[in-house]
């Protein structure tokens, strides 16, 4: 029997028999393998041993499973060919093979029983995509099963290989095996902004896993964890699907969607393996996704009818913390001074995110209405009137029992309690009086909540003058909740993924229906939000070091590789700028090394909307005209004068880096500099991180015509050049690059490769001259 050791991250410690190689045992025995190695190869192609990867063992079953009565006990379980105590068999099923396993299971909490999975493996075509549909067929009346999925896992070879994890824009892992500490597992729950994730290394071969879910909207939890087997090191990628009514035993369990593992290859010298990833998935969905309710199905962004036209031309989003300030100001009306910041930044749209801007000492201020000062919305009407709209916060998974709209709204029927029946509850931080607020969690798939959401937009776009809302912390969709219809279920369900995005919809319509247009937008990257959001948090990690000294971990714009031309997005973090060093006066290292506008231009070449703040509007004052030392005012100078240009830029490019598609890295080579910046990695106090990056960050995009231009971006305060080939981009003829603006013309060498030079604070658009 399987005697279950409680340990929540790594079954596979429980079997000292694994730490051989096992081969893509299942994937062969599908297709009738009598040659492991040899079959590998040719079906799966996979490189050979020793070279970008090795599965040692794998697709494996994994199931979760707990007490139904009390969720208590629960136990991870690996099941495949080689699991004792298991026994397998399998048929042939339409288009491949079903495995079946019977487990023999003793624990001292769950008790003794069998357990039964099965995993039907099918073959999408000869090339190697193989779909995968893991289930539970048999489990004991007292044991509830509350999550199925699968796993692969991978000995780390000997030469350099590198995952990408889907978190925010991606994460670029080198030598995962090595570069995520034994015993703590990247496990992103219900954060992941993608359903994907690939493995690939120097050779120019990939593995591609990804979920068959083309709305997005099936929950799913991907985890990454290194491992030994014996002297060696291996990792997992593991993607398990929680299941609903997690209280009950006995129930038949089975993944919502099938999960795809595909071999692939790409050309080293012309791409990474992450951005072929990218593309492969970016296929998948324009085939499948673009249906009712797909996460395509609003079509390319330039042609969205639900997104304002000044929305898509923004020129600046200014992220402010108005509310956050003690109270009164130094000079009345300080909201009207941006006015000045338009006029001498050239701008003509501008989107102002204002966090916290309620009064939250008021009743009505208070989470769940987001009332503003009424000084406030008499300043949001008039600039309204110049171009510059702005949006308020509003957190949907949460609501203030303070709020005296909660009881007649009756909100107590609509939160998210726990097991026991109490409503769950978050910290909301302090009203302006310094006392702290508690909020109730909120059933975000309630259809109440998402009534009063458009009671909210129509009452927040004619009175309080708002253009859209920020909707804070999607994730709350994977928090347990025991109280939903019309059954408990756990939290993480696609009803509550559609609630959420049904209660986006749904303040957008309420505007709509007092005459005004209104956006949304939200935190962090979220792939399924897109149908309902005009824009997200999706660059975040333009620096991406996962841990602190550890420089084997990177930001890789791989949300914009799979979205470009579908959503767009601004950074965070390292891209917020003056209002981190009003947190942070040394966030951004030296002053004279202008950090801070190196990555504003980094990411401006990944697509982002420019973004900035005016932490200092309440003294009346816009950032460069805060007093300091001669180098930060020369800093925050060069500052001011390379966002005016990145945004005259994006003016011009607009066609292709707003609407347009990214394309594989087009630098060879050019100027580099280290940039430093404070990071936290969990702790109060940041630290200091240095990293390598390119002084001309350079991108290259491809519009709905098909035309292409090369972006490039120079926020140091000196000349810098890069160096492209556009071989990858399929212009192995070309003559050169031309400056849209200046018709500047900088020619190819014998090899085919251009210098380009660019100014600092500048940047350029460039298109191709062929033959």
């Amino acid at each position: 029997m399987i005697r279950l050791i409680p340990h929540p991250r790594c079954a596979l410690r429980h079997f000292p028999s694994l730490s051989r190689p096992l081969g893509f045992a299942l994937l062969l025995l599908a297709l009738g393998s009598t040659s492991a190695a040899a079959e590998a190869q040719s079906l799966l192609s996979l490189p050979k041993n020793g070279a970008a990867y090795k599965i040692v063992r794998g697709p494996s079953v994994i199931v979760r499973l707990a007490l139904a009565k009390d969720g208590k006990g629960e136990r991870r379980l690996v099941i495949d060919d080689k699991t004792p105590d298991c026994k397998m068999s399998r048929e042939s099923i339409h288009g491949g093979t079903r495995f079946t396993f019977a487990c023999k299971i003793e624990d001292k909490v769950l008790g003794k029983f069998t357990l039964k999975t099965e995993m039907d493996v099918l073959e999408i075509d000869k090339r190697g995509p193989y779909s995968l549909t893991p289930r539970v067929t048999k489990v004991a009346s007292g044991v509830a099963v509350t999550s199925v999925g699968l796993q692969v896992q991978i000995l780390d070879g000997s030469r350099v290989e590198s995952l990408v994890i889907p978190a925010f824009s991606g994460g670029e892992f080198d030598e995962p095996a090595s570069s995520i500490p034994l015993g703590k597992p990247v496990d992103l729950g219900s954060s992941h902004s993608m359903q994907m994730t690939s493995y690939y290394g120097q050779d120019g071969k990939g593995l591609l896993l990804y979920c068959e879910d083309p709305q997005g909207t099936k929950p799913k939890r991907l985890i990454f964890e290194s491992q030994r087997l014996g002297r060696s090191k291996a990792f997992t990628i593991a993607i398990e699907y929680p299941m609903p009514d997690a209280h009950k035993g006995g129930l038949e369990r089975s993944a919502p969607v099938a999960t795809r593992i595909e071999p692939y290859q790409f050309d080293t010298q012309l791409e990474s393996g992450w951005y072929r990833a990218a593309k492969i998935y970016r296929k998948w969905l324009e085939k499948n996704a673009t249906g009712r309710r797909g996460i395509l199905q609003r079509g390319r962004f330039e042609d969205r009818k639900d997104v304002p036209k000044w929305c898509k031309e923004i020129d600046l989003f200014l992220s402010e913390q108005f509310g956050w300030y003690p109270k009164g100001s130094q000079v009345k009306k300080p909201l009207l001074h941006l006015r000045r910041l338009k006029k001498e930044l050239d701008l003509d749209h501008v989107l102002v995110g204002l966090w916290f801007s309620g009064k939250r000492g008021d009743p009505l201020g208070r989470a769940g209405s987001w009332l503003p000062d009424l000084g406030a919305v008499t300043q949001f009407h008039a600039l309204k009137k110049d171009g510059i709209r702005f949006a308020g916060y509003t957190f949907p998974g949460a609501f203030d029992p303070q709020n005296p709209l909660y009881g007649p709204l009756e909100m107590y029927r609509h939160t998210s309690d726990d097991r026991k029946g109490k409503p769950r509850t978050t910290f909301g931080g302090f009203d302006s009086l310094g006392k702290p607020i508690t909020l109730n969690r909120m059933d975000v798939a309630a259809s109440e909540l998402a009534q009063w959401y458009r009671i909210l937009g129509m009452f927040h776009s004619a009175f309080s003058g708002y253009s859209g809302f920020y909707s804070d912390l999607p994730a709350t969709v994977g928090f347990p909740d025991w109280k939903r219809r019309p059954a408990l279920e756990l939290g993480m369900t696609e009803s509550s993924m559609l609630g959420f995005r049904n209660i986006l919809d749904m303040t957008r319509i309420g505007a709509y229906e007092a005459g005004h247009e209104f956006v949304q937008f939200h935190e962090a990257a979220f792939e399924w939000l897109i149908p309902a959001a005009s824009f997200g948090q999706g660059a975040v990690g333009t620096i991406g070091r996962a841990y602190k000294d550890d420089t084997r971990t990177r930001g890789v714009p791989m949300f914009q590789a799979v979205y470009s031309g579908y959503t767009q997005f601004w950074p965070a973090d390292e891209g917020f700028g003056p209002q981190t060093l009003l947190f942070l006066p040394d966030a951004y290292g030296p002053v004279s090394e202008s950090n801070m506008t190196r990555l504003l231009a980094k990411g401006f070449t990944w697509g982002a909307v420019l973004n900035s703040s005016e932490p200092w509007l309440p003294t009346g004052k816009l950032f460069w005209e805060v007093s300091g030392s001669q180098a930060q005012m020369e800093a925050t100078l060069h500052h001011k004068k390379t966002l005016k240009n990145l945004v005259a830029l994006r003016d011009r490019a607009r066609k292709w880096l707003a609407y347009g598609e990214m394309l594989a890295n087009p630098v060879i080579g050019g100027d580099r500099i280290t940039v430093t910046v404070k990071k936290f990695f969990g702790d109060v106090t940041p630290v200091d991180q240095s990293f390598r990056m390119r002084m001309v960050p350079t991108t290259a995009w491809k519009a709905k015509d098909g035309s292409i231009r090369l972006v490039a971006a120079n926020g140091s305060r000196k000349k810098g050049t890069v160096k492209i080939s556009l071989e990858g981009l399929g212009f192995r003829k070309a003559k050169g690059l031309r400056d849209t603006n200046t018709k500047e013309v900088f020619k190819a060498d014998k090899q085919r490769r251009i210098v380009v030079p660019v100014r600092a604070g500048t940047g350029r658009l460039l298109e191709i001259i062929e033959d």
